[in-house]
């Protein structure tokens, strides 16, 4: 088996946090690191966070000054040992096979990428799904990278080599992830 290395910044999300990583420790596919990485949260993230890593030997948890979502990743991804590595944020979680589907989807395909639909959950209702090119609008670059299924930070699995080499930029707060990701894009090929 290949490790995952799976990692959460985690600021503000006592509400959310357990979902979280609750979907993380009941995936198909078990062999996991789980870095979690405490962004200064001033509430009890911490606190769960410690909790998880006192039950679970797959958990780890790292503790830093608050810097935002792109220093906690960049934080967890120095850590990471996994031959692939995830990203997810706090507040989004994973159905049990996602991780098992996108693994096996890089194998077969002889990818370093692999990357998955997702959707918008509120209210017990799932709605925003990515339906492909169906939803392109007026040929537009934006609205096909936004509207279809493209590659973000939590619904894409990549080979630990693809990502170590590179960071999150530490100055955005909003669409890191489309940054960190265009020159992936550009160089591999994404199953």
């Amino acid at each position: 088996m290949a490790k995952i290395s799976v990692i959460v910044p985690v600021y503000k999300a006592e509400r959310v946090l357990r979902k979280c990583v609750d979907s993380i420790l009941a995936q198909t596919y078990t062999d996991l690191e789980v870095i979690l990485v405490d962004d200064g949260s001033p509430d009890s993230s911490s606190v769960i966070c410690d909790q998880y890593a006192e039950k679970d030997n797959r958990v780890k948890v790292l503790h830093k000054e608050n810097g935002g979502v792109s220093s906690a990743r960049n934080v967890g991804l120095e850590k990471a040992i996994g031959e692939w590595i995830i990203f997810l944020d706090s507040d989004d979680y994973f159905l049990p096979e996602g991780l098992a589907i996108l693994l096996h989807t890089a194998l077969q395909r002889k990818v370093k990428v692999s990357a998955a639909n997702f959707y918008v959950e509120k209210e017990h209702k799932r709605y925003g799904q990515c339906t492909g090119r169906s939803r392109i609008v007026k040929n537009n670059f934006r609205a096909w990278y936004f509207m279809t299924c493209y590659p973000r930070a939590g619904a894409a699995l990549f080979y630990t080599t693809v990502v170590k080499k590179k960071l999150f930029d530490e100055a955005l707060c909003r669409y890191e992830d489309v940054k960190f990701l265009f020159p992936i894009m550009r160089e591999y090929r994404i199953a």
